[in-house]
């Protein structure tokens, strides 16, 4: 059961590390200020930090409440980044536009 779960681990960290690699290589074509004037690039890089570093505390057998409160922050960040596709659909776009307004002004 131990080895499964550091093949699960491991295989989190290559794809989270595939993701990053895709944030640092548009980072870079569109430049930092550029990339970050856009909310949703933001949910593209604020999960993947998140589970990098409860990965790491994880690993490192850090305090387990600590490690449930980012893997609950880590889902609530995926999930918005997952209504970023409902902006396809003309029917869900404006709502969508709206959430994202709200958590803005609220932010």
């Amino acid at each position: 059961m131990f080895v499964i779960a550091v093949i699960c681990r491991v295989l989190i960290l290559l794809f989270t590390s595939y993701f990053l690699a895709i944030e640092v290589y548009q980072c870079r074509k569109e430049g930092f200020w550029a990339h970050f004037s856009d909310f949703w690039n933001y949910l593209d890089v604020v999960p993947t930090f998140l589970i990098f570093t409860s990965e790491i505390m994880n690993i490192t057998n850090g305090d387990y409440r600590v490690i449930r409160t980012l893997y609950s922050f880590t889902a609530v960040a995926m999930w918005l980044r997952f209504l970023y596709f409902f902006r396809i659909y003309k029917a869900t776009n404006f709502y969508i536009k709206m959430i994202a307004e709200v958590i803005i002004d609220m932010g």
